[in-house]
């Protein structure tokens, strides 16, 4: 065994022969005993040897990576552990962590292979009509025109995927279906002949949408697309019937998460034990600040950049228990298929 176990071998230790000698066991009738000779010239019966040696056979070994600079990373690999020497899986040892692993589910509320499908447009049509501003209504406009020219989201209402799940096509018990409103904008927008459109699905809910949100006000544009992502997202799972909490990694394998879904993985290093602390956070749209940088790619350098914790931002290790010097970064662990980027233009004092 490569890790905590008995030595199944029949292989015994003779110190006086300076080394390991193996005996060779004749069972049978008529059987001779196998005989070795020493360099002092005396015979001694090998399975006379083995027996009295029985007690090595059952003793339990434990086995330690190598230290050893060149196979140490193989030896590390071989028992489990993580690219810092930590475990990766399995049960970890006594006073040591385990670093998170990221959770996979395999029976995802609406596969990826179906999403796939609906990445590409079905057909092509004209470009639909505009959306008439009812009141201060251009940040609700702006957003429901980004999602109507979505190719999987357009692709999904088209075929009224939703309102087919929907049992005997009754509401569900929601304040507000944003689903269901979302495939009448969108089924709308793509058979309307006229050059304007009123949005009054939307326009005419804002305050079941979202409690402070009111007609005639002038809102911001980001919160309106979460407000409704999360309405589709609790939508969808009421036509699927999903008990358990929205926000459990379950649920996020419906068909809002796997469109705009993915995860960021925020991992703190610590520089005196070299553990790594994961946590996953899933989200449906990335804020990036665009005020030190001129163009996306940018930005994401600087949101993905390291930031050391160190002075009075000491960070505790769990793992390690000390208070050190460490690093911390955001990566995109799972990219969606469709990324939602909000440019951030302005700073919170």
């Amino acid at each position: 065994e490569t890790a905590r176990g008995t030595l199944p071998m029949a292989w015994a230790s003779s110190p006086g022969a300076g080394g390991v000698k193996q005996g060779k066991v004749r069972n049978g009738k008529g059987a001779k005993k196998s005989k070795n000779k020493f360099k002092n010239g005396a015979a001694r019966d090998i399975d006379a040897e083995l027996r009295s040696k029985r007690a090595l056979l059952t003793k339990r070994i434990d086995f330690v990576p190598a230290k050893r600079k060149e196979n140490g990373d193989v030896v590390a690999m071989r028992l489990g552990a993580g690219a810092n020497g930590s475990p990766s899986g399995g049960a970890a040892k006594p006073g040591q962590c385990r670093e998170e692993d990221f959770q996979e589910i395999d029976a995802p509320l609406y596969p990826q292979t179906r999403l796939k499908k609906l990445l590409e447009w079905q057909k092509v049509t004209k470009i639909g009509p505009g959306l008439l501003n009812l009141g201060n209504t251009c940040f609700c406009n702006s957003i429901l025109q980004c999602l109507a020219y979505t190719p999987p989201l357009a692709n999904f209402c088209l075929n009224n995927t939703h309102s087919k799940r929907v049992p005997g096509g009754r509401p569900l018990k929601l304040k507000f279906d944003a689903l269901a409103a979302m495939e009448r904008h969108v089924v709308q927008v793509f058979s309307e002949k006229k050059s304007t459109l009123k949005p009054s699905a939307f326009t005419g809910a804002l305050s079941k949408i979202g409690s402070k949100l009111r007609i005639g006000r002038q809102e911001d544009a980001h919160e309106f697309l979460r407000l409704v992502m999360e309405g589709m997202h609790l939508a969808d799972l009421g036509a699927v019937r999903f008990d358990s909490s929205p926000y459990s990694r379950h649920a996020q394998t419906g068909v809002m998460h796997g469109i705009f879904g993915g995860h960021l993985r925020s991992q703190v290093r610590c520089e005196n034990c070299q553990f790594n602390s994961n946590t996953y956070d899933a989200f449906l749209d990335i804020s990036l600040e665009i005020k030190k940088t001129a163009s996306i790619d940018g930005a994401f350098q600087n949101f993905t950049k390291k930031e050391v914790l160190d002075g009075p931002n000491k960070y505790k290790c769990s793992n390690c228990g000390v208070k050190s010097r460490a690093t911390k970064q955001f990566t995109v662990h799972r990219a969606p298929l469709i990324l939602s980027i909000h440019l951030k233009r302005f700073e919170s004092s």
